[in-house]
């Protein structure tokens, strides 16, 4: 396990210096289009279940991606990841966005944060759970730290998506042609069955209030396309939703809530 969470840390320690340029400043690949997609997926469900004010955690917070919505909205920031260097580049974005009002931003572990019990109003996990190997214990602590009557956004990738199959598929052939790092990332991930999460979120106490799957793909590589690709992929993405055609979607969010 402590293995796993070192890997991780120095992963995106090396990630952390043009993270947030790469995914979220503009859109110019295929994993800019998800992650700016997933923005504002999260932030149409917190208007629609969280609007704040309110106290806010943040956890897997990489530079502080959600930020600039979380602080139009009137809540606290509070932001904890294991890359120190992603924390370093959370406080410079931070600090320059609101020098009044700055982010409680720290290094650590998200299934032991050291946060006080029922702190927070909202919770998020975005991105987390794909390199997180002990995801009963995070949301032991996930439900410890939200207050009664609290809402949790927790984003998986989708097991039974092609996108996963095909990346799962390829993996030996990449790496006989020494091409894992470029094709498929540096370092692997996990994907999820929703229902299963869904139970044992349940099992801990959560209400589950809505399931939504996003993230239509074609090509399941991180490449720069044009703009009409993307556009593209919005309108799959729209189309498989109505249609439930799930396995087109590469991830899937679940909004909790703590009872009270």
């Amino acid at each position: 396990m402590l293995t796993d969470k070192n890997r991780v840390a120095a992963f995106f320690n090396g990630l952390a210096q043009d993270y947030y340029q790469k995914r979220y400043a503009c859109l110019q690949d295929i994993n800019s289009f998800g992650m700016l997609n997933r923005l504002q997926k999260v932030t149409l469900l917190l208007d629609r279940y969280a609007p704040g004010p309110g106290r806010l955690v943040d956890l897997g917070c990489g530079p502080a991606n959600i930020f600039e919505i979380i602080q139009k909205r009137g809540y606290e920031y509070y932001g904890i990841d294991i890359s120190t260097n992603m924390i370093r580049q959370a406080r410079r974005r931070t600090s320059q966005q609101a020098p009044c009002n700055p982010a409680m931003l720290v290094t650590g572990d998200v299934c032991h944060t050291g946060f006080p019990d029922h702190f927070f109003d909202v919770g998020l996990a975005l991105g987390l759970m794909d390199y997180l190997q002990d995801e009963r214990t995070f949301y032991q602590e996930f439900f410890r730290l939200l207050k009664p009557g609290g809402v949790g956004l927790i984003t998986y990738g989708n097991k039974y998506s092609y996108y996963t199959a095909v990346r799962h598929l390829l993996e030996p052939l990449s790496r006989i042609l020494r091409a894992k790092d470029r094709v498929l990332g540096a370092l692997k991930t996990r994907a999820f069955a929703s229902r299963h999460e869904q139970r044992k979120l349940v099992e801990q106490g959560f209400d589950i209030l809505e399931l939504v799957f996003l993230g239509a793909h074609i090509i399941p590589f991180n490449l720069p396309m044009p703009q009409v690709y993307f556009s593209l992929l919005a309108a799959l993405e729209r189309l498989w939703q109505q249609t439930h055609f799930y396995i087109g979607l590469s991830s899937f969010i679940l909004v909790v809530k703590k009872p009270g």
